[in-house]
């Protein structure tokens, strides 16, 4: 708080009456905690020493001690009418910041636009946010405030914190992220077959809605392979022979994103080791994954394993069966585990394709707690698998709804009823990738 008006009258007056103080020589510093309870004498003692005075409530009164030989007390009630001068401190709290305007007010759903806030009162702010995501703070006066939107989906409110508290939400403070296209996937590999090319690719951002799609094109020769989902696929036609490249674009339901960064070189033949299995397997968390390594090529190919995960065994291939994956999923970890598979005939060097196990797993806890009438929210979150695990929760009290971030989170949102039974409701969380599902009980109390 700080000392908003210092005023006095130059004749007696009645008590409460308020005049303005020509000339003022003494500080007075307010402090967080300061009572009322300050007796006439110590006031004026204080007054003349210019120090600290203890008071804390607005519309203070108090009189020279001279002029109060009764010893009155400022909170005498009713008031003391004394001679004059007569002074009066009224303290008022620090204003809160207010927001007028966000400009520009919509941008993509990955984050990054440069924002300007505009309000009052927004010097010395402590914290921005877009709706519950955090912003920095670039620069900051009292009437603008320049951040980087964070990443986000749908519209949400433009908030920023001062010490003089939050601003309240209004139509003028709204930013609304617009879904776009994917971004250009990461680390393209591609692998020589007989006149044919195996390529993997690690997905990029899909631009704030579900993947649809995968296009792999050549160069030269611009022949194509699709996949809906999984990370790999296998472009034939190829001409033995001849030195390929390959990019990676990935679509949604509003189009194709950009072209990846070209794949390594290979030049498909008869001959070269190549692996015909995907790239990438994913298993639940605690579940069994069992997976096939398939090659080509004249000899038969041996194939070795480099940086496995201590929960992988790998089996080499033989007379008896192709090579196999065998592990079980861990139950904590990040869920991405990259390693190498070193494929070799003796008619050239080695066929290497990056391989990527993916651990699907619920990561959020298992219990969560809202209260009736009370807005509030639980973010449901996954392991950071490729393709983006999709989520969905159902059985939840009404008032709720689940929305599904499609960046491997989700988030349950509202306001129970006032008319839900106070419980715990037992809501069924489901995350699923690359065809593997994992579910998990949500027990969901909902509290008075």
């Amino acid at each position: 708080p700080y000392i908003e008006t210092f005023l006095n009258a130059a004749d007696l007056i009645p008590g409460g009456a308020e005049l303005t103080l020509p000339t003022v020589t003494a500080k007075f510093t307010v402090n967080a905690g300061d009572t009322i309870g300050q007796t006439i004498s110590d006031f004026e003692t204080e007054f003349v020493s210019t120090t600290n005075t203890s008071i804390g409530a607005a519309n203070l009164d108090a009189y020279p001690s001279n002029n109060d030989p009764a010893g009155q007390g400022i909170n005498k009630t009713p008031a003391y009418v004394a001679p004059s001068p007569r002074w009066s401190l009224t303290v008022a709290a620090t204003p809160a910041p207010t927001v007028t305007a966000v400009s520009p007010n919509s941008g993509p759903a990955a984050g990054g636009t440069s924002v300007t806030i505009t309000g009052t009162n927004l010097s010395g702010a402590t914290a921005v946010h877009f709706g519950t995501n955090a912003a920095p703070v670039t620069t900051d006066t009292a009437t603008s405030i320049t951040t980087t939107a964070p990443a986000g989906t749908g519209t949400v409110d433009v908030t920023v914190t001062t010490p003089g508290g939050t601003s309240a939400t209004s139509a003028a403070d709204v930013f609304t992220y617009v879904a776009g296209t994917p971004g250009a996937p990461a680390g393209v590999s591609a692998t020589a077959g007989n006149a044919s090319a195996t390529v993997s690719w690690i997905a990029g951002s899909n631009g704030g809605s579900p993947i649809t799609g995968y296009t792999v094109t050549s160069s030269p020769g611009a022949l194509t392979c699709t996949s809906p989902s999984a990370t790999s696929c296998t472009v034939n036609g190829l001409t033995n022979g001849t030195v390929y490249t390959f990019t990676v674009r990935a679509a949604n339901a509003n189009g194709s994103g950009p072209a990846s960064i070209p794949s390594n070189s290979v030049t498909p033949t008869s001959n070269t080791a190549a692996f015909t299995s995907a790239s990438s397997a994913t298993v639940a968390a605690g579940k069994n994954l069992r997976f096939n390594i398939t090659t080509s090529g004249t000899p038969a190919p041996t194939v070795t394993a480099v940086g496995l995960p201590s929960w992988l065994t790998f089996f080499a291939p033989s007379k008896h069966g192709p090579g196999k994956l065998k592990g079980t999923g861990p139950t904590s970890g990040t869920g991405i585990y990259t390693f190498t598979l070193h494929a070799n005939n003796g008619t050239g060097p080695d066929t290497v394709q990056t391989f990527h196990a993916y651990v699907l797993r619920i990561t959020s806890p298992a219990t969560a707690t809202l209260h009736k009438s009370v807005a509030g929210s639980f973010q449901v979150t996954s392991t950071g698998v490729s393709p983006v695990a999709a989520l969905t929760a159902t059985g939840l009290p009404a008032g709720l709804t689940f929305t599904d971030n499609h960046d491997g989170t989700g988030t349950i949102s509202g306001t129970p009823s006032a008319t839900d039974k106070v419980k715990t409701y037992s809501v069924k969380v489901r995350a699923v990738s690359a065809g593997v599902t994992v579910k998990q009980r949500l027990k969901l109390q909902i509290l008075a």
